[in-house]
């Protein structure tokens, strides 16, 4: 009877967890989309800045079009490459959400505390794995992106010389 008991107990604690998991999952999806949407408006805004600030530079340089042009290329490298981060992060973000969407059902599906534990744990392995992954992917794009922006300056430096 106190077995029976106990498993009712459980079986409700899990069930509270997974609706407050869902909850959380949920609200970590909306948040993620407001943040999506933010970007991306931050994005358009950036890229839209650059372009005027192209103009206003071709217009007060003249005789040093060449060297503007080049910075230029570089601001524009740098305008979508900062794009590329922001889609990365949401892919990694995207992951992050897959990967814990999952585990309240596999927690319903546990039948003792050390099953249960195990798929915490694999939850936790997962989450991290995505993290890392993820932090690996900025960083790549970072360097590739400075690389990428100092090119177009590097090469009209070399023809001043």
């Amino acid at each position: 009877m106190a077995d029976g008991a106990r498993e009712q107990t459980a079986k409700a604690q899990t069930s509270r967890v997974t609706g407050q998991e869902r909850e959380m999952t949920e609200k970590v999806m909306d948040s993620q989309r407001r943040i999506a949407d933010t970007l991306t408006e931050q994005g358009g805004r950036t890229l839209e800045s650059v372009a005027q600030a192209s103009e206003i530079y071709r217009d007060a340089t003249g005789a040093h079009t060449e060297d503007m042009s080049a910075l230029l290329s570089s601001y524009s490298v740098v305008a979508k490459g900062i794009q590329d981060m922001q889609r990365a992060w949401l892919d990694s973000m995207q992951k992050s959400v897959q990967t814990g969407a999952k585990a309240p059902q596999d927690m319903m599906r546990a039948t003792t505390l050390s099953e249960l534990a195990r798929i915490q744990r694999d939850l936790m392995r997962q989450g991290m794995e995505v993290l890392l992954e993820g932090n690996a992917r900025m960083l790549r794009l970072a360097g590739k992106i400075a690389e990428d922006a100092a090119r177009p300056i590097e090469d009209r430096a070399r023809r001043l010389s």
